[in-house]
């Protein structure tokens, strides 16, 4: 039988790690290379996530073609001086899939990148074969905390300096 420390060691994949200019964006672009036997993943991350946190999942997949690039302005990616709107990012992520050579994908996002996930099925359907969705919400007004001391407690930076922070307020949010 094969450890889980084992598996791990053997399922690790390699994410191919390229700095490209796509749309007049230069992205830090990722991609897990896979069996062309199915369609890729297109992976969005959580806002301000960064390649590397989706190293894990992507080795899980193991021969799943898995793509992925930081959003302007996060990791390696270059900052975007003028806000952008998630139309905007799908349409980027629809250029992404087809500058690395890919026309139907399978789109999975991640909290934030759940919201960029659903605009991109919707503005981009004939090229989404399927939709995952990830600790996320529907929009904008379903995202908010009923009670403003909720809100405040979740947009503290304390949560990314205080080990227990979220430990400790966790429930209450």
């Amino acid at each position: 039988m094969t450890s889980p420390e084992q598996m791990s060691s053997t399922a690790r994949r390699t994410a191919e790690i390229s700095h490209v200019e796509i749309d007049g964006h230069r992205l830090r672009l990722g991609v897990w290379p896979g069996s062309a036997a199915q369609p890729p993943l297109l992976l969005f991350n959580g806002i301000g996530g960064n390649l590397e946190l989706l190293s894990p999942f992507a080795d899980a997949l193991q021969d799943v073609t898995v793509v992925s690039f930081d959003i302007p302005g996060i990791g390696g990616s270059g900052i975007r001086y003028l806000p952008y709107r998630l139309s905007h990012m799908a349409d980027l992520a629809a250029s992404v899939a087809t500058h690395t050579g890919h026309g139907t994908i399978d789109v999975l996002g991640v909290s934030w990148g759940g919201a960029l996930a659903q605009v991109f099925a919707f503005r981009h359907r004939s090229r989404c074969r399927r939709l995952v969705l990830c600790a996320t919400a529907a929009g904008a007004p379903a995202m908010v905390p009923g009670a403003p001391w909720v809100l405040a407690k979740l947009l503290s930076p304390r949560r990314y300096y205080e080990r227990d922070y979220m430990t400790r307020n966790a429930g209450k949010i």
